[in-house]
C-alpha cells in the first residue's frame, strides 16, 4: 500500500484551488508531461465539481494516492444515482469518465484512477 494524502477543503468553490495546487505538488515528483498533469488537474476539478453540485456535504474530502506512474483521488459528496439522474451532471461525469483511466463509485465517493504514461 502507498502513501495517502488526505485534504479536506469546505464545500465551497473558491477553495479549489488548494486542491489543484496539492494534486500538482504530488505529480511534480513524477515523470509527468504538462498535458498529463493538466487532465489530472481538470480530472480533480470535475470531480469537485460534482460534489460542489451535489451539496451533499459542508466540506469535501480528497483522498489522494499516488502509486507509481498513477494517482488514485476519491472525492466526497458525490452519489451515482443522482448523478445518473440528473442529465447536466450525468455530462461532467461523461468528461471525467473520458479522461480517466478507471472511474467508480463506492459510497457516496467518486473514485479516480489516472495513469501518468498514456
Amino acid at each position: 500500500m502507498g502513501d495517502k494524502v488526505y485534504l479536506t477543503i469546505p464545500a465551497k468553490p473558491r477553495y479549489l484551488s488548494l486542491a489543484r495546487l496539492n494534486v500538482s505538488g504530488i505529480c511534480v515528483e513524477e515523470d509527468i508531461d504538462m498535458d498529463t498533469l493538466g487532465d489530472i488537474r481538470l480530472l480533480l476539478t470535475e470531480s469537485c465539481n460534482l460534489s460542489f453540485a451535489m451539496g451533499m456535504n459542508d466540506a469535501i474530502d480528497i483522498v489522494m494516492e499516488p502509486e507509481e506512474g498513477a494517482i488514485r483521488f476519491r472525492v466526497s459528496g458525490i452519489s451515482e444515482e443522482k448523478v445518473e439522474a440528473d442529465e447536466r451532471l450525468a455530462i461532467t461525469a461523461m468528461i471525467i469518465e473520458s479522461l480517466a483511466d478507471e472511474v467508480s463509485y463506492d459510497d457516496d465517493q467518486l473514485v479516480v484512477y489516472k495513469t501518468f504514461g498514456a
